[in-house]
């Protein structure tokens, strides 16, 4: 992935390595039909407040703004696609853009070695109450 000019992805944890391998993205993601509209309806009913910020890419839900451009259902076309994928190939300042708000997220997920540190506190945890 790191080899690639700019990536298509689907939305998922994928976004978040991408992000760390400083490869451009655009997200985007088809549900069935039928999961989609129970979606929809389960947001206007205000179950879900993860939606309720606007985006469904995990960059942009840590991020608290759009980073990387989302195409969800219909929007998710290949004409759609292809062209945010140009502007991210080939307009220099759009893609600087989107990589230097990469920063900010890895500095909102914070430093290398988050498995240890939670490694470790659970094998502390398990000793205290040994």
């Amino acid at each position: 992935m790191s080899a690639c000019d700019a990536i298509v992805a689907a939305s998922g944890t994928v976004t978040l390595e991408i992000l760390l391998l400083d490869t451009p993205m655009v997200v985007a993601y088809k549900l069935s039909p039928m999961t989609y509209r129970f979606g929809r309806l389960l947001v206007r009913l205000g179950q879900f407040s993860l939606v309720n910020l606007g985006f469904f890419s995990l960059v942009n839900l840590v991020a608290g703004e759009e980073v990387v451009c989302e195409l969800l259902q219909d929007e998710a076309n290949a004409e759609a696609i292809s062209a945010e994928l140009y502007r991210l190939i080939f307009d220099q300042e759009h893609r600087r853009t989107q990589m230097s708000a990469f920063e900010g997220v890895r500095k909102k997920l914070g430093n290398k070695g988050a498995s240890k540190r939670a490694a470790a506190l659970a094998i502390a945890l398990m000793e205290k109450y040994d």
